[in-house]
């Protein structure tokens, strides 16, 4: 009973390890996104996200963003945390990210966050 013990233990410390050195995936779902809104601060065009981790251990783990005509899709992904065993209940969450709008011609653009939460805003 105890040698399965300990391989549980070593199994579960190689996959935490193995994992901590990659890049977050980023994809839907990694963070639950209940509202996005564009603010604009010192010519810089802000997504502020809310909504919630998977987890109270998950952080931020990344954002990327894609560009197809007016549409800008900002896919948001969790980074989860270090501990072996983390309660699966939804935490609240409140993120800043930073668009690039360089290369955005001015005019009204619709901003989908992880395909959960949708906004409209204007690049002048």
């Amino acid at each position: 009973m105890r040698t399965w013990i300990a391989l549980a233990v070593v199994l579960a410390l190689a996959t935490v390890a193995c994992g901590s050195d990659s890049e977050p995936e980023l994809g839907p779902g990694a963070v639950f996104i209940q509202e996005v809104e564009v603010i604009e601060r010192d010519g810089e065009y802000i997504a502020v996200i809310t909504g919630w981790y998977p987890d109270p251990c998950s952080t931020f783990g990344g954002s990327r963003q894609e560009v197809d005509g007016a549409t800008v899709t900002l896919t948001v992904a969790s980074e989860p945390g270090t501990e072996l065993e983390c309660i699966q209940v939804l935490t609240d969450m409140r993120e800043e990210i930073l668009l690039d709008v360089r290369d955005l011609d001015p005019g009204e653009y619709t901003l989908i966050a992880n395909e959960d939460a949708m906004t409209t805003f204007t690049v002048t």
